[in-house]
């Protein structure tokens, strides 16, 4: 993560939205006045609908693209060059979700109510983000600090009990249409903060870091340890250490790697780079040599126009503190060195260097796999996003089971009512008997049609569910449903009465 220069100014289409938030801050303070104004309020900010068309209209794309130099706010992956990327919004224009306590690194699985409503079209809120990290990461993540403000003491001095208990303990969260510049978030805001005062990158294995200010570490509370906990907390909210884009990353310290070498290997060059506090933009060679050229490109690398530049400024940093050392290793062989060897290092200008920080990377010259190399951060990747792609897939089918068996019972719940309407008629003799019974009849075929078939969806499920898995508890599961099933279309034929099944379905669904 960079920081983002925005325009100060936002596109027409924002100016225009802010129109309507302004209209719906007028109407949610006119609620707050009224009686019974905490379930009123809840219910207008829900019904308040947020149009896509206005927040990602091409003027504000636009804009965000060219800011963004075509790189997504959170990882700095390229992105117009395989997709257009996602307008993020900051602060969620809908609900949010926290990290869960109880697990560490986990989503609580409860979606709050949302008080960002007001940052829908808040030009400030909106960023341009890769698919991945908006839609399979952040999405409506954000959480709050731990409240620091009643921990009155250094955190060594606590018991692991009063540790825990403050850090279940949140900074205080705004209210919709409130001011939230006085919020401790956990996410890093891209513009008002620099992200490189909390996220380092480590020159060897191109893992994200949160940034080591205290000896502390991640647990501290006090507002200089607060950037090291907010840079661990934002490293895992985004993702940015998942395999496939570690294994990117990794790939670019390769090159980046080659250009350091390949500049360096020049005696000016090497000297004007082994003086640290020069900025790299002040490192003179001015000739049109393959180690200018490399020189050239090391200083693009480093720019925010640049792929992973806040990678880059940290690996080259990083290499330059080496240098003096390996200066004095190397004048160490000079001495040693006979006269025709010495003038022809010096002659030449080209000085072979040992492997700077990146041994994990050499796998990628001797052909190793394991973990570390290419091929095995590669697959990495893949097998991450294999078992991603099954957890979503059994994620769906559970959401499509809930919903057809919420269907079912609701069937059932009619199909009661219809019947006692009916009975009530009945004892109040307001038609004959037979009557009735025709009337009913035509009723529920009309209406109740569709109970077999999603008997026959639920049972298919199930036959589904058990290819992979021929246990007898599976089988005995498809069994009961099956029976159940047949009992209730049964009752449904005779126009008995339905149960409503949603304990017996979820017994009989339990995994």
């Amino acid at each position: 993560m960079i920081k983002i220069q925005k325009p100060a100014e936002a596109p027409e289409t924002l100016q225009k939205a802010q129109k309507l938030v302004e209209g719906w801050k007028k109407d949610y303070k006119k609620i707050r006045k009224r009686t019974r104004a905490r379930e009123r309020l809840a219910s207008f900010v829900k019904s308040i609908d947020i149009d896509s068309s206005m927040y990602a209209a091409s003027d504000v794309k636009s804009a965000l693209v060219r800011s963004h130099y075509g790189k997504c706010v959170f990882c700095e992956s390229r992105i117009l060059h395989v997709g257009h990327g996602d307008v993020e919004h900051f602060r969620p224009k809908g609900g949010f979700t926290v990290f869960d306590s109880s697990r560490a690194s986990q989503r609580s699985d409860l979606s709050h109510d949302n008080p960002y409503i007001g940052l829908a079209y808040d030009w400030n809120n909106l960023f341009l983000a890769c698919q991945i990290c908006n839609q399979v990461y952040k999405k409506n993540f954000f959480d709050m600090m731990p409240d620091t403000a009643e921990a009155g003491q250094d955190l060594s001095e606590m018991d692991d009990e009063k540790r825990r208990e403050i850090s279940e303990k949140r900074a205080e969260r705004a209210k919709p249409f409130e001011d939230v510049h006085d919020e401790k978030a956990v996410l890093i805001h891209p513009s008002n903060e620099n992200p490189r005062q909390f996220i380092q990158f480590d020159p060897m294995t191109a893992e994200a870091l949160g940034a080591k200010l205290t000896s502390s570490g991640e647990k501290g509370f006090k507002d200089e340890d607060l950037k090291t906990a907010r840079g661990g907390g934002n490293i895992i909210a985004l993702g940015l250490n998942r395999p496939d884009l570690l294994a990117a990353r990794a790939k670019h310290l390769v090159y980046l790697r080659s250009l350091f070498v390949l500049a360096v290997m020049n005696v000016t060059i090497w000297k004007a780079m082994a003086d640290v506090p020069l900025a790299l933009d002040e490192v003179k060679y001015d000739q049109e040599d393959i180690h200018g050229d490399a020189l050239r490109q090391l200083r693009w690398s480093t720019s925010p126009m640049a792929e992973y530049s806040a990678l880059a400024q940290d690996a080259i940093h990083q290499w330059r503190i080496d240098l003096p050392a390996l200066s004095v290793e190397m004048h160490g062989e000079a001495a040693t060195a006979g006269p025709a060897e010495k003038e022809s290092t010096v002659n030449t200008g080209n000085i072979p260097l040992p492997v700077l920080r990146l041994q994990a990377q050499n796998k990628l010259f001797n052909g190793e796999q394991d973990e570390s190399s290419p091929q095995g951060l590669l697959q990495n990747a893949l097998d991450a996003y294999e078992s991603q792609r099954k957890e979503e897939d059994r994620e769906e089918r559970r959401r499509a089971r809930q919903s057809l068996h919420n269907d079912y019972n609701s069937y059932a719940v009619e199909f009661n009512n219809v019947r006692t309407k009916y009975n009530r008629a009945y004892k109040n003799n307001k038609k004959d008997k037979g009557s009735l019974n025709e009337e009913f009849k035509k009723e529920i075929s009309e209406s109740f049609l569709d109970i077999g078939m999603l008997a026959h969806i639920l049972e298919c499920e199930y036959e589904y569910a058990g290819v992979d898995n021929k246990g007898s508890k599976v089988a005995e599961r498809r069994k009961n449903l099956r029976s159940l099933c047949q009992r209730n279309a049964e009752k449904a034929k005779n126009g008995e009465p339905l149960a409503n099944n949603a304990a017996e379905f979820i017994q009989i669904t339990r995994r």
